[in-house]
């Protein structure tokens, strides 16, 4: 038999030689030495029937195909929240397998070896907190079309470039005035731009998202969530996990970059006392591709509100908000199980009055289940907070971009929602004419890289991956590298003080490469 080859830019991609896995060796010497005693022929003979058994020719049993090829990633180092491990992975038919199994049960070594040439091999990275990217704007996407250019691929995405951004949106008072577009035209239009960004996103590391929709009407909401169908991930991009809904149910006094005549609040639509549901169901319509949402529980109706979404499978989360320690327990205790942009729209920490953020500590005395969002990009949070809610929560960290149609661009004008913003020389984006943040221009690899020079590697890696699954309650399939989830991976350069993205998988298939530098 002749071992056959193809060069590949991540490593040598070979037919695997006759060799057993690094977790076998020691069996496998135990297993030979116990039948030493019997005939070399005899030996030999079932030696070779158990490493070179592939029946992936075959068909399984009741007819159907057998499963595919089985493909090893070797010479990696893989980054768990217990720490970073040096070992192999092994994929079949888009999952991780155990390598155990594959050799002494189903008596089949790997057909397809990647080399990984020492890399970190972490998850894929999940962003739970995207308002856009790329120039794609999710709340109001007839905007602009990047994906209609022919010039995409030319376009510059280092967001430290010294041109501005040409031909952006218009200005604020153009796009208050600009009449709301037809639903079927947003809605195909937000269905094109959410398909441009996943094909973009893996170039940062991110195999799955919450695209997110900021305070809008609810024309807005009714004609674009249709558009935000949960999708699985491959060649074609990123998954999309269902959409993150922030706002309008929010509290004026902590409106950050929200319009503030768009909040809303739980009442009955005749005024009457209600469970506070209605609200919701007349506002967004079907919340079929929902995932989170983001509130104010001081709001009156919201704790029915809360316990109803909590039943129905959706995150809540705290937001925009200026409850006490009281009212946020409150919404815990029904359900709510995320806090949106920890420190940012929402009431302080005071030593006699700790906020919302008082809920890390009660949460970690309770041993209740909650996760805070974190915008990682040097602006929007003090290094020093960051620690202090690492340090008493780290469980609960989810960091998030937060990003806006500005994240890959130019510095300039951009849109988030109806309001015109400007992203400035230092990645700082703004409302127009203001000094009130909207959202980010950073990617989540940033993020992490920021994140890991505060708590390390595995820290920083496991708040981007394990963590937003566990929010969404997929982490048996996603965030992980454990035996069963899907083969979403990234492999990252760590060799300098900034993390770099080489290469991206989904479900075991590479579908970006880094240029080499």
């Amino acid at each position: 038999m002749t071992n056959t080859s193809e060069s590949k830019d991540t490593g040598d991609v070979s037919f695997a030689p006759l060799t057993l896995p690094r977790c076998a060796q020691a069996s496998c010497l135990k297993w030979s030495l116990r039948l030493v005693a019997r005939s070399s022929r005899s030996v030999w003979c079932g030696f070779y029937s158990l490493v070179c058994t592939t029946p992936h020719t075959a068909m399984a049993d009741g007819g159907e195909a057998a499963p595919g090829p089985v493909t090893r990633f070797t010479n990696c180092r893989v980054c768990r929240p217990s720490g970073i491990e040096t070992e192999d992975v092994w994929v079949q038919d888009g999952r991780i397998i155990d390598a155990r199994v594959q050799f002494w049960e189903v008596r089949r070594q790997a057909d397809v070896v990647v080399d990984c040439k020492g890399l970190l091999l972490a998850p894929g990275f999940i962003d739970l907190q995207i308002n856009g990217a790329f120039g794609v704007d999710f709340t109001n996407p007839t905007q602009q079309r990047p994906w209609e250019s022919q010039e995409d691929e030319a376009r510059d995405d280092d967001s430290d470039t010294d041109a501005d951004a040409p031909d952006g949106p218009k200005h604020a008072d153009q796009l208050n005035e600009e009449p709301s577009p037809a639903p079927e035209v947003a809605a195909e239009a937000l269905s094109k731009g959410i398909a441009y960004v996943s094909r973009r996103l893996v170039e940062h590391g991110v195999t799955a998202y919450c695209p997110t929709l900021v305070t809008s009407s609810p024309h807005t909401y009714q004609s674009l969530l249709p558009a935000m169908r949960p999708t699985v991930g491959g060649k074609h991009g990123a998954a999309v996990l269902g959409a993150h809904l922030e706002g309008p149910f929010l509290n004026p006094l902590k409106k950050g970059a929200h319009k503030e005549e768009l909040m809303r609040g739980f009442e009955a639509a005749d005024g009457a006392s209600s469970s506070g549901l209605e609200s919701i169901e007349l506002c967004y319509g079907s919340l079929d591709n929902c995932s989170i949402i983001t509130l104010a529980p001081e709001l009156p109706n919201a704790g029915p509100v809360i316990e109803a979404l909590a039943a129905r499978n959706i995150v809540v989360s705290l937001g925009h908000t200026a409850a006490d320690l009281e009212h946020a327990d409150e919404a815990v205790t029904r359900g709510a199980r995320m806090l949106t942009h920890l420190f940012n729209a929402m009431s302080a920490f005071h030593h006699r009055n700790p906020g919302v953020v008082g809920l890390l500590s009660e949460t970690v005395r309770a041993q209740r289940p909650l996760f805070y969002g974190l915008i990682v990009d040097g602006i929007h949070t003090h290094d020093a907070a960051m620690r202090i809610a690492a340090s008493t929560h780290p469980k609960g960290a989810v960091l998030v971009t937060d990003a806006i149609a500005a994240m890959g661009l130019p510095p300039g004008r951009h849109s988030l929602g109806r309001q015109s913003v400007h992203k400035d020389h230092d990645n700082r984006v703004t409302v127009e004419g203001t000094d009130t943040l909207a959202g980010s221009g950073s990617t989540m690899i940033d993020c992490v890289s920021y994140f890991a020079r505060i708590v390390g590697v595995t820290q920083a890696v496991a708040a981007a991956t394990l963590h937003p699954a566990q929010v969404l309650g997929i982490a048996d399939r996603k965030g992980t590298c454990d035996v069963g989830a899907d083969a979403d991976f990234v492999l990252l350069d760590d060799s300098q003080t900034r993390l770099r993205v080489t290469d991206t998988y989904i479900g075991g298939e590479r579908v970006w490469h880094a240029k080499e530098e």
